[in-house]
């Protein structure tokens, strides 16, 4: 399209790929504004593209951090530049060509700059860095102006910029008070001389970095303390000395002969540069006690068999030393922070000990390195991508995973086969950032996890644990038993991923978000997770499709909408108090021979309960709707028990279903159509004498039963005490009988009037979940939601009820009746040995200490005591 045309510079969306003009500069489209004929981003902290016709100096806007890649390219009229305050980065190739420049200020905020980004630039003379950390830029950065361009450096700075590739340079000099960094040989060794900058000192302190030279021959090396100039260049009426302080940019660099090196033991050595010692020939260094810092790539690629890094070092920069094949034995000092990425990857290092300062590891920090021993220190927060990975299965002892510790890098322990991993805190283990599996070393461990040398097969996560992150317990088959505390809010993609060692778990009221494969397993055969618990609670839940296989036995307490769990393999179910319907279709085709439902449903969805396994079926008082075919193909379903509120009944609803008894205390016959039942040759069990001639009289689906008049219930009985008291996380097991006890329908149906303040299971267990005084502070003026009663009902129209009051008092044990046998004094002695029995005779334990809150019996000999735990 634009071959022909004499386009000099364009700009173009990045995802068109075109290339039409000599200098092309692409932007994102989707972020993107032009002003003036510049392109920046909508922020205007990027600058894409600047045309061609600026002329004379050019100011960048104070917003921009970034000059994007080309985006000066060309501009040959341009003479001077005058960059932000703000400026982070400089793209590749950004001023290419901008011939007409003739020095560049730049800005302490740069960090980094990109390849030919003045290249071509051939009237350029000065370059002036303001920062006193070098910015990180590519060789060819400069390209073509490293012999005839002077680069002048912040005074303080120097040496540091002779340590990196800026050194490239040849013309330095200091850019406070522009003395000349010159250059110096005394016949074996190249230095930079940097002039103390303070002239008129008395006596001078002069500084010199040892620079690259033509070394290849040298087999050894002395690196002197100082020395004089002798120089022609020197001030003959003042001869000067100068102190040795500094190894620069790759002085001894690929010196593959050098076989010995050693430093003056007064040395006062303080930096070694960026590949100094980079694929150096000697196997031992010492280096003196002065040296503070030590570049990128300083000794990679050496010959060295051992180092004892100096106890100034604060960091082992990256790459220090990467590929020493040789080097077995590293001593790290108490001082260091930080170890960079690759800092020792592919070395022979048996065992590293890492410092207590030592807060951050690199990425492949270790990689292909360790092969004994790895001690981790408390104050470690950050492990980088593969830190400690090998490139094939390698094995390591018991390792201590610090509480500190915050994130951990992909692959961070690929092919590491761990002993045992042993930690000191549960809480700070499950609020790690594992990037992915082979991050966490429990994959991939023998022995798994321990909890101070303790191995751990019951897992109690601690109060106060909000989350428990992405592969946590990744493969932890040790686990037996998890215990979520109450408070906790998420569980992460694979937190217990193959954990097959888990049999029944209980998922906490206020937990909102399960991720992919959290309890998942590799393989179906080996899952025996098969019993799971939603404790009930209001608010939503959000499960991954994947977050489990398919359980056998559920109980289930939030709201329907939120179940999102393979239902085919279910073989008893329980839904709590807090579902309102049952969805259609929910349970079709499951193998469910058990189902207890709770008394906030109101209806049951068409099919919701097709094609399953049931006996008996006793729906809540609640229930108001049986959408059509909603037990139908249930053919051992035989007792059909419904409230007092049911209505409407779908068409089908029992199909194929025995219906050897239906009981229903509902006292207007609900609409069904006469396929409502298939089987009518059983019992029709109603709540009183004109109920049974409402029913009788009912056409086309209930006049076709045999019916009978059930007994009905007198007075609903709550065991022990009407008030609970309580704090947040206590439980109350809540007993209530009715009478006569030869009732027709002696089921018992609990509900909560409010389940933010306290939620009841259909099994009578009350669950406190706020404080109850903060909770009536707040609502204060709306009585209904300040209270709470746990409410007991029958099946029966007009049936008994009973109210049990929520408090918050501290709780207490009452005896609510005392006695025993003929010969015994009546009294127990709750300092000796106890037997403590619930209500239906089974015993339960040894002490009142830790009962949950509700009636049990206590033995002690003959002495018989009720009690009421509260």
């Amino acid at each position: 399209m634009f071959d022909k045309c004499n386009i000099i510079k364009g700009a173009y969306p990045k995802n068109l790929s075109l290339s039409f003009a000599r200098f092309n500069v692409g932007y994102d489209p989707t972020d993107a504004v032009v002003e003036n004929g510049f392109v920046y981003n909508t922020k205007k902290d990027i600058l894409y593209y600047a045309p061609l016709r600026i002329e004379g100096e050019f100011t960048v806007p104070e917003t921009v951090n970034k000059i994007d890649a080309g985006a000066f390219s060309g501009c040959e009229d341009m003479t001077s530049v005058v960059l932000p305050s703000s400026l982070s980065s400089i793209g590749e190739q950004a001023f290419y060509y901008c011939d007409a420049l003739t020095s560049v200020v730049l800005p302490s905020s740069l960090a980094s700059i990109g390849r030919n980004a003045f290249y071509r630039c051939e009237n350029l003379k000065e370059v002036l860095p303001q920062s006193e950390i070098p910015p990180v830029m590519d060789n060819t950065s400069f390209s073509g102006l490293y012999d005839t361009a002077m680069l002048s450096v912040p005074d303080a700075s120097v040496s540091r910029y002779i340590d990196t590739n800026w050194s490239l340079f040849k013309n330095l000099r200091l850019n406070d008070s522009s003395a000349e960094i010159r250059t110096y040989s005394d016949g074996v060794l190249a230095y930079r001389l940097i002039p103390d900058p303070d002239s008129d000192a008395a006596e001078p302190h002069n500084t010199a970095v040892v620079i690259s030279g033509d070394y290849s021959s040298l087999t050894e090396v002395a690196i002197p303390e100082r020395f004089t100039d002798t120089s022609d260049e020197a001030n003959t009426d003042k001869p000067q000395r100068y102190y040795v302080t500094g190894i620069g940019y790759g002085a001894f660099r690929n010196c593959s002969n050098l076989r010995t090196i050693t430093f003056n033991r007064r040395s006062t050595l303080e930096h070694i540069g960026e590949y100094a010692f980079e694929s150096t020939g000697f196997s031992n260094i010492e280096l003196p006690a002065t040296v503070e810092t030590i570049g990128k790539n300083a000794f990679a690629g050496s010959s060295i068999t051992k180092i004892s890094v100096p106890e100034k070092v604060t960091e082992i920069a990256d790459r220090t030393f990467y590929n020493c094949r040789s080097l077995t034995e590293v001593s790290l000092p108490a001082g260091l922070l930080t170890i960079g990425n690759a800092a020792f990857q592919s070395s022979a290092i048996k065992d590293i000990v890492v410092p207590d300062a030592v807060s951050t590891i690199g990425d492949y920090a270790f990689y292909n390195s360790i092969t004994s021993g790895l001690t981790l220190n408390e104050g470690l927060v950050a492990v980088g991508e593969q830190a400690f990975a090998a490139s094939a299965n390698r094995n390591l002892p018991a390792i201590y995973m610090p509480s500190t510790l915050k994130s951990v890098g992909s692959g961070a322990f690929l092919n590491r086969t761990v002993a045992k991993v042993n930690i000191s805190d549960v809480a700070a283990w499950c609020g790690i950032d594992f990037d992915d599996a082979d991050a966490n070393p429990l994959k991939s461990s023998t022995e798994k996890l321990f909890v101070n040398d303790e191995q751990v097969k019951s897992l109690v996560i601690p109060a106060g644990t909000s989350e428990i992150r992405p592969y946590a317990f990744y493969n932890c088959t040790t686990l037996e038993s998890v215990e979520p505390d109450e408070e906790l809010l998420s569980i992460g993609t694979q937190a217990f991923f193959d954990c097959t060692g888990i049999r029944e778990l209980t998922i906490p009221c206020n937990v909102a978000e399960i991720g992919s494969r959290a309890f998942s397993t590799t393989n179906s055969y080996n899952y025996k997770l098969t019993a799971l618990t939603f404790v009930d609670g209001t608010s939503p839940i959000e499960i991954a499709d994947d977050a489990f296989r398919a359980p056998q036995s559920l109980v289930w307490g939030r709201p329907m909408e939120c179940m999102n769990l393979a239902t085919g393999s279910l073989r008893n179910l329980t839904i709590g108090n807090v579902a309102g319907e049952i969805p259609d279709a929910m349970f079709k085709n499951s193998y469910l021979n058990t189902l207890t439902l709770g008394s906030s449903i109101t209806a049951i969805g068409n099919e919701a309960f097709r094609n399953c396994s049931l006996s008996e079926v006793v729906l809540p008082p609640s229930v108001e709707t049986i959408g059509d075919y909603a037990f139908a193909g249930n053919t051992n379903l035989a007792l059909i028990t419904m409230g007092h509120k049911v209505a409407s009944i779908g068409d089908n609803a029992f199909n194929g279903c025995k219906a050897s008894t239906v009981s229903i205390t509902a006292q207007t016959p609900p609409a069904a159509p006469n396929t409502a039942f298939s089987n009518y040759s059983g019992s029709l069990y109603v709540q009183g004498e004109d109920a049974a001639d409402a029913y009788y009289d009912a056409y086309t689906c209930w006049d076709r039963f045999d019916s009978h008049i059930m007994i009905e219930a007198e007075e609903l009985r709550v065991e022990g005490e009407t008030t609970l008291n309580g704090k947040p996380g206590d439980s109350y097991q809540l007993t209530a009988i009715l009478y006569p006890e030869n009732v027709t329908l002696p089921y018992i149906f609990w509900r909560s009037t409010n389940p933010d303040v306290a939620t009841v299971t259909p099994d009578g267990v009350v669950t406190l979940h706020v404080d109850l005084k903060q909770y009536m502070a707040l609502a204060a003026n709306d009585s209904e939601v300040s209270t709470c009663k746990i409410i007991a009902e029958s099946l029966y129209a007009d049936g008994p009820v009973a109210e049990v009051t929520v408090n918050n008092d501290n709780s207490s044990v009452d005896i609510i009746v005392g006695g025993g046998s003929d010969d015994s004094n009546g009294n127990i002695d709750y300092n000796a040995p106890v037997e403590v029995y619930n209500l239906q005779g089974m015993k339960i334990s040894d002490t009142i200490e830790n009962l949950n809150h509700g009636v049990y019996i206590v033995r002690q000999g003959r002495a018989v005591e009720k009690i009421a735990v509260k």
